[in-house]
């Protein structure tokens, strides 16, 4: 067989020369002809690149046949050879497919991270890649990428998938044209029905047309991934109700991912997505101390405002920052203080000022005005000598007045 012009630009793309790799093969059509592809490739060095890897899992009455066709291949190429033999118990296991998969990548895994290879490569193709687009959208799957990748990872391994150009019929035709030898198990149907169905219903221009749809909508969803990264940690209300509702789940998944606790999306993403249907004052535990703020205007992922605290002591004029404010001393008369030192702590429950100000609770003070609630219990006083001589308004930190930078003030008070 000839090295497919454009299967020898995605091994390029994928820049597999200098590297070893463990091969999924099945002895299937796809499996196959990835493997005669890859000895295209490399020639008379095929063997120093590629390991194979075979699973039997022992579920249909042929799988004899099928393991003497790929220790065929083996011995044709002399390659170091991995085989596995699993029983697929229903009782415990109800879906198969899953349960198959998850056994898979995590020996691919551990095969790798044991020989020390630059990953899997797996035959999955064009017609994959359109079914498992029309099953994400039969399901309401809000993937972050349409159809599949071409490089993805399981832990710490990377995923190859070199012939995503090329459809099943086209590949398995090839294979036939050439007198090359492959097994295509007639009991994978019984397990695989849903992609079986959707793959009866689709031909070749079908497929480039679904692929046409894949390239689009993976386009659509880079720029909407742009706009989240540049908002990762909030959003105002008027640029989120510019989202479509699938994005405004996906945006809520994001905050989630972001934080690490991608376990933790399903559940959690549906209530964020809840929350945020009200434009009212309120917060929204996550996890980790983190909390979702919302107000009428916006609403952001932060700490939880309650658990902090702090307190600085400044003798001298200066600037000076920290992981709470940034302000500028030089003259301490803008913040009408008399004299140094003073000590800038955060706002606690029951503190008066001093001075003439109608309002001596500072919180009502806070709320006249319109402090947003989260800020209240990390709003700046200022104490010289045990008392509040100062307390920031809150319009002439926004207007930037006073030399005096909150943190933690979003960009949609500012």
């Amino acid at each position: 067989m000839y090295l497919a012009k454009e299967i020898e630009e995605e091994f390029n793309h994928l820049n597999i020369k200098d590297n070893k790799y463990l091969l999924a093969f099945s002895g299937g059509p796809d499996s196959v002809y990835l493997l005669l592809m890859l000895q295209e490739y490399f020639k008379d060095d095929l063997k120093k690149h590629i390991y194979l890897c075979y699973i039997n899992y022992h579920d249909s009455p042929f799988v004899d046949q099928e393991e003497a066709l790929v220790e065929s291949y083996v011995k044709k190429y002399d390659l170091k050879y991995f085989k596995n033999d699993i029983y697929y118990h229903k009782e415990e296991n109800k879906n198969f497919e899953e349960w198959a998969r998850n056994y898979r990548y995590n020996l691919f895994a551990n095969i790798v991270e044991e020989h020390n290879l630059a990953g899997v490569l797996t035959a999955h193709q064009k017609t994959d890649h359109a079914e498992t687009y029309i099953l994400q959208q039969k399901r309401n799957i809000l993937p972050t990428h349409y159809g599949l990748k071409d490089i993805s990872s399981f832990k710490n391994m990377k995923i190859f998938r070199p012939l995503l150009s090329i459809s099943k019929k086209k590949l398995t035709d090839e294979l036939i044209n050439a007198n090359q030898s492959f097994y295509d198990d007639i009991t994978n149907l019984d397990v695989k029905k849903a992609r079986t169905t959707i793959r009866q219903q689709l031909d070749e221009e079908s497929i480039d047309k679904y692929c046409d749809e894949i390239t689009d909508m993976n386009k659509a969803l880079i720029n909407t991934y742009e706009l989240f990264k540049k908002n990762q940690h909030g959003i105002s209300f008027n640029d989120y109700k510019k989202l479509s509702e699938d994005n405004k789940k996906r945006y809520c998944f994001y905050l989630i991912d972001i934080n690490g606790k991608t376990d933790k999306r399903e559940g959690l993403g549906k209530r964020m997505y809840d929350f945020l249907k009200k434009q009212t004052s309120g917060e929204m535990p996550l996890f980790d101390d983190l909390v979702l703020y919302r107000t009428t205007k916006y609403f952001f992922v932060a700490k939880d405002f309650k658990n902090i605290s702090y307190s600085f002591t400044f003798d001298k004029p200066g600037i000076y920052e920290n992981e709470y404010f940034e302000i500028d001393l030089t003259d301490f008369s803008k913040f009408n203080l008399k004299s140094l030192p003073v000590t800038i702590r955060n706002y606690t429950p029951g503190d008066i000022i001093s001075t003439d100000l109608p309002t001596k609770d500072i919180k009502k003070a806070l709320q006249k005005q319109s402090v947003p609630f989260y800020l209240i219990p990390i709003y700046p006083v200022f104490e010289v000598d045990g008392k509040i001589r100062c307390v920031p308004f809150y319009n002439d930190l926004k207007k930037k007045i006073i030399p005096l930078k909150l943190k933690f003030m979003k960009d949609y008070e500012k």
